[in-house]
């Protein structure tokens, strides 16, 4: 894209998230002498306080919407410029800002059947062969986690970005959800409503804007070992507006994979139109999961697709999603008073309720990926997304678009992790 269509592009993207006469933005420079050169073509412009992003050699600011054009005049060979989208916890989000959109349009009021909680096929063979996510920690980058009785015991980390809060919090209650899918042990439901790594740890990264997602992602990096994070979850994403070589998102998660954690990303809730696969989803390497409705059973053979998952290809014409898992009408973890509190979901007893989304179908595959490294620590990410693929469910009459290699298969996928000969990554 030439630098005057950037330019237009942002301008337009700007629009929407402009506070007064300023736009929050990120910069990003390709080495740490770009970096300088941006910070001094960004001084001649703005006073506002600069925060920095190292991960990928960025800031975090504000600028005069009327200083746009000169901002992208001014720029160092090899920087670009996006919207710092907030996230907001009053009220739903957007489809085409965050992509925290919730499909809830299933308005049953029926609690959890037996398989509500989690319907991967083949995954009660997996815990019964002993593997349920013990000694893996899964780390939650969301709007954080309320300490559920089914959670509160195994969240050995937390921290704040959006607000700076000390204790584990949701007020939104998505990120809550999301951990309960990852990793409930669910104890409040007699096991009916429960996540796919029941005996992983958790740790809670709450964030209020890509660039705390990628301070984040820089947070987990330093504190993965002291705190034993294998696994990345966001279930979250934006909507792209350059290829992953140039989105400091997509290039903060590459740099986590390259520290050895294993990342797991939403494709989004953009469908059904084509090419709406969401950052960081969009990178080669991520894990990107999209949705399909399993119509609450087992039997893949009834699934269909959901109207909402988004589909491939990718902003670089990349084959994403990578893979599927249920996303319609899945019961985790309530957050009680949270923005999801409210009558227009399903609830069940013990503190539960029922959404729908890419946002509920990742974090199944980031439990799966937790028990796929118990059983192979030596599993690369590359390793992972392979054997995935390579165990899905192949849907004959299902577009690849939006499905990608299939439905994550629990017990196939572990049979292929315990023998699996590691491969180089190919990005």
């Amino acid at each position: 894209m030439q630098p005057s269509e950037r330019y237009q592009a942002f301008n337009e993207e700007a629009r929407e998230v402009t506070s007064g006469s300023r736009v929050p933005v990120i910069l990003s420079a390709s080495d740490r002498q770009g970096l300088g050169k941006l910070k001094r073509a960004l001084g001649r412009l703005s006073r506002s306080a600069v925060e920095d992003l190292p991960l990928v050699n960025g800031v975090a600011t504000w600028i005069g919407k009327n200083q746009i054009e000169e901002l992208f005049h001014k720029l160092p060979k090899g920087a670009y410029v996006s919207v710092n989208h907030p996230l907001h916890d009053a009220g739903p989000f957007t489809n085409h800002n965050f992509i925290f959109q919730e499909a809830a349009d299933d308005k049953s009021t029926e609690g959890p059947t037996e398989t509500a909680a989690v319907r991967l096929p083949g995954l009660d063979r997996v815990w019964a062969r002993g593997f349920t996510g013990k000694g893996q920690t899964i780390a939650v980058i969301d709007s954080g986690i309320f300490p559920h009785a089914d959670l509160k015991d195994r969240i050995v980390g937390w921290v704040d970005f959006a607000e700076g809060k000390k204790k584990p919090t949701d007020k939104y209650g998505h990120g809550t959800h999301v951990a309960g899918l990852a990793a409930g042990s669910g104890g409040k439901s007699a096991g009916s409503v429960k996540g796919v790594a029941p005996e992983a740890n958790l740790v809670g990264v709450r964030i209020g804007s890509i660039a705390d997602a990628i301070k984040a992602l820089h947070w987990v990096i330093q504190n993965k070992d002291e705190l034993g994070i294998s696994v990345v979850n966001m279930s979250l994403g934006d909507v792209p507006s350059q290829g992953w070589k140039n989105d400091p998102w997509a290039q903060a998660t590459q740099q986590a994979i390259d520290a050895g954690l294993t990342v797991v990303v939403s494709a989004g809730n953009e469908g059904p139109n084509p090419g709406t696969i969401a950052t960081p989803g969009t990178l080669p390497l991520a894990i990107t999961v999209g949705a399909i409705d399993d119509n609450g059973t087992l039997d893949p053979s009834d699934d269909q697709l959901t109207r909402f998952s988004s589909r491939g290809p990718s902003y670089d014409g990349l084959a994403k999603p990578d893979v599927v898992a249920p996303g319609k009408r899945v019961f985790s973890t309530l957050a009680p008073s949270s923005s999801f509190d409210v009558p227009d979901f399903p609830k069940a007893g013990g503190g539960y309720f029922a959404i729908s989304g890419t946002s509920q179908s990742t974090p199944q595959v980031a439990g799966l990926v937790a028990l796929l490294k118990q059983a192979n620590p030596k599993l690369s990410q590359a390793d992972l997304q392979a054997i995935l693929r390579e165990s899905a469910f192949k849907y004959p009459n299902l577009d690849v678009a939006a499905v990608g290699a299939g439905l994550v298969q629990a017990d196939k996928a572990l049979d292929l992790a315990l023998n699996w000969k590691s491969q180089p990554a190919v990005a």
